[in-house]
């Protein structure tokens, strides 16, 4: 079961449970990164049109920003 608070950036996107596991991972650790002054590591999204790609990267900053605020 995925936990979602109230603000939840990713409240309204459709995605599978893994898949928005991994999401997340990905978006913690970038603000890991982002807090401790890091290097950042590149992650490559790859699909066939329409599956979402854009859209993903589009509501990540708003979830690395989220994760930030606790």
């Amino acid at each position: 079961m995925v936990f979602r608070p109230k603000h939840d950036p990713l409240r309204g996107v459709v995605l599978s449970p893994n898949l928005e596991r991994q999401l997340r991972d990905i978006a913690i650790t970038t603000a890991n990164t982002r807090r401790n002054k890091g290097l950042f590591r590149n992650v490559l999204f790859y699909g066939p049109p329409g599956t979402g790609k854009t859209l993903l990267l589009k509501v990540l900053p708003n979830i690395v920003a989220w994760i930030m605020q606790f």
